[in-house]
């Protein structure tokens, strides 16, 4: 069922997985860094344009501006949302950043931009569009393609820079996710669920007709993809596992009242998506999960948990020793 199936809820309890990746020049440690706000910073009020020093580099309120238009442009968001951007979260974002990649500068990193308008400009082609037409998207930024590239030969060095020292360095026994998953146990487990597939029509008298000939013993799955006007007619109208509370109550109340796997409605259900004649096929009783069946979740879980620590020191160790000074009006 196009758009009425949402997404199923972690079964793992407050182990939630987010898998980041490094993506037009956002990236995971751009997202990471920006959780860690900065503590300790001293605002103070100046009728100046330099918002912040980093060890004697300045930055301006006009390059944190821009700054705030690159990640809008990032995400895809219209520029009048700047105002709703935290510009004291943004430069504690940027000092951060500005940090690691002088660290990592320091180690011998070395910032590649060929290399990373190379890989760009190969992503550009491969998506049928050419380098000219992706250019024409910054005419109107306050910021242009070089600055992209630039921007995004940086994050790969502060990414690369953190995996190697410190991430590199988080360990996680086996036995940390076995007692993970016994002290939680309790989280673990799967509600009832059903296996359902449909028949979307938009008239009713019609649906009523395909139901007279399930009773005569036509295929299910071959009415589907012959008179189904939904997205799943393709895979005869599999919708796969269901929970309650993830389809539109009508429908949910007829697939969950079906008894017996092959059963199909006797009558067509109304939504406001049209009339659907759904078919139960297979169901799977409430359980828990066993170790084996979450290990992979819990340790990856865990895993991230503790390279947040891990990153949080760290950037609490920079700040421990760097020279800031800060002069963005806290207000702002």
């Amino acid at each position: 069922m196009e758009g009425k199936k949402e997404q199923k809820k972690d079964d793992a309890g407050d182990i939630t997985l987010q898998k980041k990746h490094l993506l037009m020049g956002g990236g995971i440690i751009a997202i990471i860094l920006l959780i860690l706000a900065t503590n300790g910073l001293d605002f103070a009020r100046q009728a100046s344009p330099v918002v912040a020093e980093v060890n004697g580099h300045t930055i301006t309120d006009s390059e944190l501006n821009r700054n705030i238009d690159f990640v809008l442009f990032q995400q895809g968001v219209p520029k009048s949302y700047a105002a709703s951007v935290s510009k004291k979260d943004l430069l504690n974002q940027t000092i951060i950043r500005e940090l690691v990649l002088e660290e990592a500068l320091n180690a011998g990193q070395q910032v590649n931009t060929a290399q990373t308008k190379g890989y760009f400009e190969s992503l550009i082609t491969a998506t049928g569009s050419d380098v000219d037409t992706f250019k024409k998207r910054f005419e109107n930024e306050s910021f242009d393609y070089e600055y992209f590239i630039q921007f995004n030969a940086e994050q790969g060095v502060i990414s690369g820079f953190v995996n190697q020292t410190v991430y590199s360095k988080v360990t996680l026994w086996s036995e940390e996710a076995l007692e993970y998953y016994n002290q939680n146990i309790d989280s673990f487990r799967v509600e009832d669920q059903i296996r359902a597939s449909h028949i979307l029509v938009s008239n009713l008298s019609f649906a009523e007709e395909i139901i007279d000939a399930l009773d005569v013993g036509e295929n299910f799955s071959q009415l589907t993809q012959k008179y189904s006007i939904d997205g799943s007619a393709a895979s005869g109208g599999d919708l796969g596992f269901i929970g309650k509370g993830m389809m539109v109550p009508e429908f949910e109340t007829a697939a969950f009242a079906l008894a017996e796997v092959g059963d199909y409605t006797s009558e067509p259900i109304q939504t406001q998506y049209g009339y659907h004649i759904i078919q139960l096929t297979a169901k799977e009783e409430a359980r828990k999960l066993n170790f084996d069946e979450v290990r992979d979740q819990i340790e990856e879980a865990l895993l991230s948990q503790k390279r947040k620590q891990a990153l949080s020191e760290y950037v609490a160790e920079l700040l421990s020793k760097a020279d800031v000074k800060v002069y963005l009006d806290a207000e702002a």
